[in-house]
């Protein structure tokens, strides 16, 4: 089993699959300790409290767990030893109930990472609902010489 996570860089905040060891638009790199040391969350809400279930051949799931806080390092540990004893893991957000697997979680570097993700999106909401009102403000003055002035 393969493990491809998606993770939020520490350093600019923007999300992007781990491949290589830099972040393509920062250009950050990474240590292998520091991926490890990454927080495990839901691809959907980047909640921390995630179940995992331990499924059979069969996918019929035989054991789940909840976690928080879980490290990347301690997941890959767990999901490796299920895989090793002929079961598959699969994972449940506990926040927003979603279903994903190995191939599209995040990893962060602080539980609060979702914060800095939507504070870094609220902005750049801010900055454009700014410069709409700045265009349609000219714009009605513009109108407005061209009446007074015709």
């Amino acid at each position: 089993m393969e493990f491809i996570p998606t993770y939020v860089c520490p350093n600019c905040g923007k999300i992007m699959k781990i491949i290589g060891t830099e972040c393509p638009f920062c250009n950050k790199t990474f240590t292998k300790s520091e991926i490890d040391d990454m927080y495990f969350v839901c691809p959907s809400c980047l909640s921390d409290k995630i179940e995992m279930v331990l499924n059979d051949s069969n996918n019929v799931p035989n054991l789940g767990f909840t976690f928080t806080k879980a490290k990347y390092s301690a997941i890959i540990d767990l999901a490796q030893a299920s895989v090793n004893s002929g079961m598959s893991p699969s994972f449940v957000c506990k926040n927003c109930a979603t279903n994903f697997n190995s191939t599209n979680f995040y990893l962060t570097s602080n539980i609060t990472g979702k914060y800095k993700v939507d504070q870094k999106i609220s902005a750049k909401r801010k900055t454009r609902k700014i410069i709409v009102a700045i265009v349609a403000i000219l714009m009605s003055l513009i109108l407005l010489f061209i009446v007074l002035f015709n």
